[in-house]
């Protein structure tokens, strides 16, 4: 149970004044403290008693009900006029709210005083307490200890022990305490973990991290009882089944048979390891397939029995399992019954006795896999008897297997052990991965590891979970990590997002002034011929080439406006793609500010954008900023497209927009080597530019482009093709934007293809973990715009674009800009925050804020673009 009082380690009193006044409405906020429990609100009174009347007293009194609403209403009142005191028969008919309130601002000090264990800090660090007034040594045992090592307890008054460790990873972590050498729970602790023999007490740390309840369909966990023929007992397995099982009986589901180790039960995987919500997170972003999870009690011999007896213990659960368990769920619950839909893992004892079970019965298992297991190896190196011919055979294992998954702590006291097991697999020549992580043998690890397995189990063409990326943010997956970073999966290649500078592995850049044949480019000619080598590149394989049939668009001015912006004359403009007479004919809708201002032609900036028309604007008033006034203020016209006009931005639309005009007949897409939605929206770009050039109130020679995200991706490819453009505002574009494709940090290529396929070339498909193998990075579609100016911002808290690769693609692709007689950035050193690089013909800025312009943007960019003028 939630319990408000032990989990903050703030001074109740200002907390409850806070909570208080909010719960009136005094303070507004978003979201409200969540009400304490009746049984939260007065355990505290109940230790404080039981403290105050030493520790064998039996006075338990228990306050009924505290007047929360009355207490409320009189803090409401001095918060709200803190000035004035209220009237003497508002203080006694309220005396006994202020003495309550009075108590609750005391509770932290009668907490430590009555002994309450644990105490979870707001730093995730944890205070153990436990009154043993006659004990003369008192330890906390902690799985997140290594093997051997004991976190001594202080004594304080009363007998009253204490010790503080932390901090703690998010999720459930075990202990117990050791007094004078005898192992017990904490007493004080409702959380018990249930074990095969000795329990043991648990504590829970918030953080948002996939193993945590969160708001999205949840599984069932059931207990399935049944007597067991062979080891003559009744015996119980807990199955998950996935959100939805119970809706479509027709549905049949793979199995991972999923063991615990050595002293737990079956329910530890849930209690514990919470399996149960991995599943259910990672199924709801189909990072995972729908399973069933099988959990079986893995000791077919008492725990503690005679070690004799203990060595016959895999054997025998092995023919339990197979003889008994797997048989009862294949009859009970819709399971797929081939070897491709069955998978068996486990941790410690269990990951052993998975390895044993899989590799025994190849015919049953396509995938096994050990967390921390107790590998069938001798101490010497060499393997178990009753895997010793298998192991030999390494194509059997390799053509029966589509994965052979192996992982261990640094600090685990297995870890030689699993280490002398993954050379013999080696060895012997049988494929396998091995994932070698920090930690001891704990659950924090063992989750870690379940998390990785999962999206890579029945999907053939998907890989463990950090694989590649960081795997340490494995456990954010779908969710943020502790900077506030989204933390994402590329299902292909097992790549788990990235922000640890020390986790991005080395790369080579191309050479953008050195020609695919290693010809050097030292000339303005030679430089063309190498823009035309990186353009063909990337029409084929990235962003997709504009088909021969394209359309053509006719314009038409449909109307001119000289009231609607005091500021400037707007121009309704309407372009007809393909024949003009044609009736349904997709239509681009352009709107045109020109500043009423105007002496004569004046340059424009052609704005991409996710909607038509104006700027959002706030109910009853204009935008906080109002980027379209800048522009104008500036002597600069406006123009703005909004680019589902040009081709819809979702899958499986190709047969819309001007895609769906060039698709032979009989084909839902493109030829893979043609253009996504990047293409189409820059072919929409020029198109456009085609109209401005006709325009005369527009400087044809001025015209820049703007866009933010994918629509900065658009605005750099435009420019890159399209050499009439004669700057470009690039607003976070990001990955496959500006950001280095080589330089493993925030979204990736791998995240793009597999979440945005429709925005490019099919052919990108091809390069999902080839990263650098490619001929191309993103420094050289800046390089392929020079000598022209081009400004590119990124906000601090938007590392999911990586607006350090950014700016290192800038400084990657000045070499050309020299080349040509321009300047770049002229650092290489990225800028402090808010100090943006606007001197040569490359503009970079590095704001405070997030995935957007900060106004300072468009007024430094307008400025910037006037500079260069001539490029």
């Amino acid at each position: 149970m939630f319990d408000w009082f032990s989990t903050c380690s703030e001074p109740i009193g200002p907390v409850a004044l806070r909570w208080w006044r909010q719960k009136v409405g005094g303070i507004p906020k978003k979201r409200r403290t969540p009400r304490p429990s009746w049984w939260s609100r007065n355990r505290l009174f109940r230790h404080a008693c039981r403290a105050g009347s030493g520790s064998g007293a039996k006075q338990r009194p228990v306050v009924k009900r505290f007047p929360w609403r009355a207490a409320a209403r009189l803090v409401w009142k001095l918060g709200r006029n803190p000035g004035s005191f209220p009237s003497p028969d508002f203080v006694v008919k309220h005396l006994h709210c202020l003495a309550l309130l009075i108590a609750v601002a005391a509770l932290p000090r009668l907490a430590v005083a009555a002994g309450l264990s644990p105490e979870v800090h707001r730093d995730a660090r944890v205070t153990f307490r436990v009154i043993a007034p006659h004990a003369s040594k008192v330890l906390v045992l902690g799985d997140w200890l290594k093997r051997g090592e004991e976190l001594p307890m202080a004594q304080g008054q009363d007998g009253m022990w204490s010790a503080t460790a932390g901090p703690f990873p998010p999720g459930n972590h075990i202990y117990g305490f050791e007094i004078d050498g005898v192992q017990v729970p904490d007493p004080e602790n409702a959380s018990v973990k249930l074990r095969a023999s000795r329990a043991g007490s648990y504590f829970h740390i918030p953080g948002d991290a996939v193993w945590q309840a969160a708001e999205v369909p949840h599984g069932n966990v059931e207990i399935n009882f049944h007597q067991s023929e062979l080891l003559g007992d009744t015996r119980w397995f807990s199955v998950y089944t996935p959100p939805g099982y119970d809706k479509d009986h027709q549905k049949q589901y793979p199995v991972l048979y999923l063991l615990h180790g050595s002293n737990d039960t079956p329910i530890g995987w849930v209690m514990i390891g919470a399996a149960n919500f991995i599943l259910d997170n990672l199924i709801r972003r189909d990072d995972a397939a729908e399973m069933i999870v099988v959990m079986p009690f893995g000791h077919a011999v008492a725990h503690g029995s005679p070690s004799e007896l203990q060595k016959t213990n895999t054997r025998r659960f092995e023919a339990y399992l197979m003889q008994e368990v797997i048989p009862t769920v294949e009859r009970k619950y819709r399971v797929r019954t081939s070897p491709k839909d069955r998978a068996i893992a486990g941790l410690s004892m269990g990951g052993g006795q998975a390895i044993t079970i899989g590799l025994t019965h190849l015919d049953r298992f396509s995938v096994i896999a050990s967390f921390s297991g107790a590998v069938p190896i001798d101490k010497d190196g060499t393997e178990a008897e009753q895997l010793s011919e298998v192991l030999a055979r390494a194509d059997d294992v390799n053509q029966a297997l589509d994965l052979f998954w192996i992982g261990c702590g640094k600090d685990d006291f297995l870890i030689e052990r699993n280490q002398n097991f993954v050379r013999l697999l080696q060895e012997q020549g049988i494929n396998h991965q091995f994932r070698l992580s920090e930690g001891v043998h704990n659950y924090h690890v063992w989750r870690q590891y379940l998390t990785s397995l999962l999206p890579a189990l029945f999907r053939p063409d998907s890989a463990p979970a950090g694989t590649t990326g960081n795997a340490d943010n494995v456990a954010y997956l779908g969710r943020s990590d502790p900077g506030g970073n989204p933390v994402r999966l590329a299902k292909r290649t097992g790549h788990v997002s990235n922000y640890d500078q020390t986790q991005v592995p080395a790369y080579e850049l191309p050479d953008p002034l050195q020609m695919q044949d290693g010809t050097r480019v030292t000339t303005a000619d030679q430089w063309q011929r190498r823009r035309q080598e990186i353009l063909g590149f990337y029409q084929q394989q990235i962003y997709g080439q504009v088909p021969e049939n394209a359309p053509g668009v006719t314009w038409k001015v449909m109307e001119t406006d000289e009231g609607s912006r005091g500021d400037a004359t707007t121009k309704k403009i309407e372009g007809t793609v393909g024949a003009a007479d044609q009736e349904d004919a997709p239509k681009l809708h352009v709107t045109l500010h020109v500043p009423k201002t105007a002496k004569g032609p004046v340059p424009v900036l052609l704005n991409l954008s996710f909607f038509g028309g104006e700027f959002p604007r706030r109910a009853g008033g204009p935008p906080r900023f109002d980027p379209i006034a800048e522009v104008l203020a500036h002597g600069w016209a406006f123009a703005q497209i909004g680019y589902n006009d040009i081709q819809p931005d979702r899958p499986n639309a190709f047969n819309r927009g001007v895609i769906g005009l060039t698709l032979p007949e009989g084909h839902s897409e493109p030829a893979a080597d043609q253009w996504g939605t990047i293409s189409a929206w820059a072919w929409g770009a020029s198109r456009v530019v085609d109209y401005l050039q006709t325009d005369d109130d527009i400087n044809e020679d001025r015209i820049a482009i703007t866009g933010a995200s994918r629509l900065g991706k658009t605005a750099l490819w435009a420019a890159a093709n399209d050499q009439r453009i004669h700057s470009v505002f690039s607003v976070v574009p990001g990955e496959m934007g500006a950001s280095l494709i080589r330089r493993d940090w925030g979204e990736t290529l791998d995240d793009m293809a597999q979440n945005f396929p429709w925005q490019f070339a099919g052919n990108l498909q091809r390069w999902v973990g080839r990263w650098n193998e490619l001929p191309v990075d993103q420094h050289l579609l800046i390089a392929a715009i020079a000598p022209r100016s081009v400004y590119i911002n990124g906000g601090v808290s938007d590392q999911w674009s990586d607006p350090k690769g950014e700016f290192l693609a800038m400084v990657a692709a000045e070499p050309v800009y020299r080349l040509l007689g321009g300047t770049g950035l002229g650092t290489e050193t990225l800028p402090e925050l808010d100090q943006p690089i606007v001197s040569g013909q490359l503009g970079f800025h590095y704001h405070s804020q997030g995935h957007r312009a900060v106004p300072e943007d468009w007024k430094q960019f307008l400025k910037f673009a006037d500079r260069h003028a001539s490029p």
